[in-house]
């Protein structure tokens, strides 16, 4: 029998959501950790809207002690280096979490993947809180001059932040990422008129508002995905059968 990831001997049976693979010893522990991860998110959640970040930061550290020797390619601690800085970022702590997210960074990942522009944002938006804009400004273009056609959707984040600090050097975002911008807002649904593309108006309020929308419906969905996990205490849906659910409830939004 072979690991059906990796198609290395299987030595491992994983069951979930009612179906059964057969994994090697490093891909089994992998399937292990990602659970243990994802097991405490819903409760990180709570702890972040209690103000509790001290005791988030502290269950982070706990699942990461406890699962070290099964972390092979380090995806555990590159999750939490990433988790962290989000968490320090909240408390104000931005010095701190700049070092996790540059941390994060050396680590490595596919230059223009979704990990990479999710931490390109959050290090932009840490640097700006800490009076940095140029900097910030630094870390956005570098994330925009690698995005590609699979991580549009998270290309609008950057905007977003790119436009909030050009707005205030009353400047507006470069005429050169105006095809990329226009890629962006399509997946989205929203229409950029001509003359914003053309450069005969700004750019920046436009993304502003795209922005906000995005953030509404993020937060509409997240409340939708801790009410389904709540009341699925066997944990026997799939994160594709609450996005289906959202779907069915918006269809146009945080996700399409």
């Amino acid at each position: 029998m072979r690991c059906v990831n990796c198609q290395n001997p299987a030595l491992h049976t994983y069951s979930r959501f009612g179906s059964t693979i057969e994994l090697c010893e490093k891909c089994f522990d992998r399937f292990v950790i990602q659970d243990a991860y994802e097991g405490i998110l819903v409760n990180l959640d709570r702890l972040m809207e209690r103000g509790d970040h001290d005791r988030a930061l502290a269950h982070l550290d706990q699942i990461l002690a406890e699962h070290r020797a099964r972390d092979h390619d380090g995806w555990l601690e590159s999750s939490i280096l990433s988790h962290q800085g989000l968490i320090l970022a909240a408390q104000g702590r931005y010095e701190e979490a700049v070092a996790k997210y540059r941390a994060r960074a050396r680590r490595g990942f596919s230059v223009g993947s979704e990990s990479f522009l999710t931490v390109q944002f959050a290090l932009a938006k840490a640097l700006d809180r800490m009076g940095k804009s140029d900097e910030a400004i630094r870390e956005v273009e570098i994330g925009l001059d690698a995005a590609r056609n699979s991580v549009l959707p998270d290309a609008l984040a950057l905007f977003a932040v790119y436009a909030e600090i050009l707005e205030r050097k009353r400047s507006d975002i470069p005429a050169r990422y105006a095809s990329l911008l226009a890629d962006v807002m399509r997946w989205w649904g929203i229409t950029l008129p001509s003359a914003q593309l053309d450069g005969a108006s700004s750019l920046a309020g436009p993304v502003i508002a795209a922005w906000s929308e995005r953030l509404q419906a993020e937060r509409r969905y997240g409340a939708l995905r801790q009410r389904l996990l709540e009341n699925d205490k066997e944990g026997r849906r799939s994160k594709a059968e609450i996005l289906q659910e959202y779907i069915k409830r918006e269809p146009v939004g945080y996700y399409r």
